[in-house]
């Protein structure tokens, strides 16, 4: 039955997110973050969120505030489960916003060896991206 509720909620702010509510998404992730510090799929998608509001506005200052947050829901998933693949390709892709093409490098090799050794499905596209994207940067 709890994870029946926690799953709704899940579900409640991302769709608050994507309708661009980000209050309301923000105020029932954080409930959730109440209940359990360590839920990582909150975590995520606090992170996810916090990057979809930053695009969407004008100011580059409060666009780089989110976006630094969004990165330390990302590293709070990793000090929890430092091989955790959404977050390790996360922090790349941010990364490669910012331009810092060495750190991006480093967050997409952690994801291939930690996508080696778990070996989860359903990570084609992003495994065949990352190899792509490495190939055409060796040099870093």
């Amino acid at each position: 039955m709890r994870n029946d509720i926690r799953f709704k909620r899940l579900e409640k702010a991302k769709y608050a997110g994507l309708s661009r509510d980000f209050a309301a998404a923000y105020s029932l992730l954080d409930d959730l973050l109440v209940q359990d510090s360590r839920d990582v799929e909150a975590l995520r998608l606090y992170g996810n969120l916090y990057e979809m509001e930053a695009f969407g506005i004008s100011s580059p200052s409060e666009a780089r505030m989110l976006l630094k947050s969004a990165r330390r829901h990302y590293r709070r998933i990793l000090d929890i489960d430092a091989g955790n693949l959404y977050a390790l390709f996360d922090m790349a892709e941010q990364m490669l916003h910012f331009e810092r093409f060495r750190f991006a490098a480093r967050f997409y090799e952690a994801f291939l060896e930690s996508h080696h050794e778990r070996k989860p499905d359903g990570y084609d596209d992003e495994v065949s991206q990352v190899r792509e994207w490495l190939a055409a940067h060796s040099s870093l």
